[in-house]
């Protein structure tokens, strides 16, 4: 904290500021602001659009998720926000005290750099161009979910998971796929398409 800060505050009689800052909303009542933890690195030797290609990997996700996404990839990039996600987790569990299961990637994004541009001798005929040199910033912002969100985000199926459950309660006739519309002209049912295709792969499989 800035020492001026400080002054202002032991003139006013405070001694310490509490680690969620309370927020006044629309309809008068006070409402705890998220703590967030933040990691940000500048002037990276990549470009800022194959950056922004791994950042998109990671947006919306939890931590170890994230981690387990950028430990695989192949890209240079994911090298680079790697070390700042886990960077930004330090903070988050040292500085923040955040709860390590709770935390997910609220914001990733990425700035353009600094640019040089050098002459080479690239075309035929000893014919100079430019080669840029571009440098990028990028940034990892951490947030701590609520207890209602975290309940919401273990519980929310995969869309795999719903498609194949749709599909097979259509096949044993539980419930019925939605109507088609008219416009397709369809004279076949769906789920006898399902049923077909299924039948004929038991008929493979006992075949092997």
């Amino acid at each position: 904290m800035h020492e001026r800060t400080q002054t202002v505050l032991r003139q006013l009689g405070v001694t310490s500021l509490p680690d969620r800052v309370e927020v006044g909303s629309s309809d008068g009542e006070l409402r705890s602001r998220p703590r967030i933890a933040k990691g940000v690195v500048r002037q990276v030797k990549i470009s800022h659009r194959k950056l922004n290609v791994v950042c998109r990997l990671i947006r919306r996700r939890s931590v170890q998720d994230a981690e387990r996404q950028l430990a695989v990839c192949q890209k240079k990039g994911a090298r680079i926000l790697l070390l700042l996600l886990r960077q930004a987790k330090a903070n988050a569990i040292h500085n923040h005290q955040m709860d390590v299961d709770r935390i997910y990637v609220r914001e990733s994004y990425v700035g353009k750099g600094d640019c040089f541009k050098i002459l080479r001798p690239w075309h035929g005929k000893g014919r100079f161009a430019f080669h840029e040199k571009k440098y990028s910033h990028a940034t990892i912002i951490l947030e701590e979910r609520g207890e209602a969100q975290a309940n919401e985000h273990e519980r929310e199926p995969s869309r795999t998971r719903t498609l194949w459950s749709a599909k097979r309660k259509a096949m044993n006739g539980v419930r019925p796929l939605p109507t088609l519309p008219a416009v397709w002209k369809l004279t076949v049912d769906p789920a006898s398409i399902y049923q077909k295709l299924s039948q004929e792969q038991d008929q493979v499989a006992n075949r092997h």
